[in-house]
């Protein structure tokens, strides 16, 4: 019933972009999470846990005032339904005015996990209940103020929730549940684990993608960590050449033929502004190295280590971007899928490719490509393994 009133109440939304914005929300909340409601948790909830419920008590310690909860107030809305719906209006709420709703959520859904164990299901729909609650906040108000237009507390009271909703826009549903997953100590996607068991028990199947065993003493791993003496001394705007002649001078101090560039390693590349985008939890900012790298000369060949199919290739040329870059797409079984990504490569490897092509085990995938082409970098291939690409390309 609810649903259905909010629905009506959408035509009453004047501004089209935002109106535009509630209906695709609904959309996919129809297809998409209406079905699974079902298998839902119910219980009795309040159904209006927001600061104006709430009784605190104040508790003052030297210079500072300890606060607590200490009861809540106005029964009037309890209502029997999904009891995950009780942490989702309670988020609705408590992200209006808040310049990173996202985190303010990620907080609130860590103390409900101490009470109660969200299940993966609740974990699923749960951005999806907060986004329905805001969007029936801002067609209801639109509703009111038509039939009350001389009241401007209506608009000003929907501000902070249009806010909002155009702020969660911008985030991939998958990774606000992950998030929220994460705060509560989770594994924050719920395929990993099934994707790394997989992994580590067929290890001895995959076949190298480069021509060079990695386990030989041909290998040596390059420190490029923040603190590495190897690059104490580059000047801040190093040419691409002047970096390859230090890797290529570590190479021959060590006897070795290929640099490997180590997973989860915090870099000084990173502190420069292509890597950041702001401070909030849904902003693109790192500063650790998400694969795997392997230095050798340009034109080596890349081979594909298992089974695949092309998800997606694209030249990334931008500066210190990837460069041609492809995306393999391996099944483990059905619905559960993981990605191997293969950066700074020659240009050509993107000829013939197209979604869908199928490599074997062992195919010859691309060669490893020189700067600048390949965004700049000493000739290495990134290789990165990812659980979910978030619905991007490329």
């Amino acid at each position: 019933m609810l649903l259905l009133t909010f629905i009506r109440h959408i035509s009453y939304i004047s501004d089209g972009k935002r109106k535009d914005l509630v209906e695709k929300y609904l959309e996919h909340y129809k297809d998409n999470i209406v079905p699974l409601l079902d298998g839902l948790s119910l219980s009795v909830i309040h159904n209006d846990a927001n600061d104006y419920n709430i009784i605190v008590q104040d508790k003052v310690l030297g210079t500072s005032i300890d606060q607590k909860i200490v009861g809540i107030i106005d029964f009037g809305d309890m209502m029997y339904t999904y009891t995950i719906a009780e942490l989702a209006i309670t988020i609705a709420y408590a992200m209006l005015n808040k310049r990173d709703p996202l985190r303010v959520g990620m907080q609130i859904v860590k103390g409900f996990y101490q009470s109660y164990k969200i299940s993966e299901l609740e974990f699923d729909v749960l951005y999806w209940l907060i986004i329905i609650r805001l969007c029936t906040s801002v067609s209801n108000s639109a509703y009111q103020s038509f039939n009350a237009p001389e009241n401007e507390y209506l608009q000003i009271s929907s501000g902070p929730a249009w806010v909002v909703l155009e702020k969660l826009s911008e985030v991939h549903p998958r990774v606000a549940r992950n998030l929220f997953r994460e705060s509560c100590g989770l594994e924050p996607d719920p395929t990993n684990n099934i994707v790394v068991d997989w992994l580590s028990s067929n290890t001895k199947e995959f076949f190298s993608i480069v021509d060079i065993n990695l386990q030989s003493d041909l290998v040596h791993v390059f420190d490029l960590r923040l603190t590495s003496s190897l690059l104490a001394n580059i000047p801040k705007n190093a040419s691409v050449e002047y970096f390859s002649e230090i890797l290529e001078k570590d190479l021959t101090e060590h006897n070795c033929k290929i640099g490997i560039g180590r997973y989860n390693e915090v870099r000084m590349i990173y502190a420069s502004e292509n890597y950041c985008s702001g401070d909030t939890v849904l902003s693109e900012k790192r500063n650790v190295h998400l694969g795997i790298d392997i230095f050798l000369e340009a034109g080596s060949n890349i081979y594909t280590p298992i089974e695949g199919t092309v998800h997606s290739f694209r030249n990334n040329d931008i500066e210190l971007d990837y460069g041609p870059t492809i995306i393999l797409q391996h099944k483990i079984c059905d619905d559960t899928y993981f990605y191997t990504l293969y950066g700074h490569l020659e240009l050509s490897s993107l000829n013939d490719l197209y979604v869908g092509k199928v490599f074997q085990k062992g195919d010859l995938l691309a060669k490893i490509g020189n700067y600048p082409i390949n965004g700049n970098w000493p000739p290495h291939v990134h290789f990165q393994i990812m659980t979910d690409m978030l619905d991007r390309e490329g």
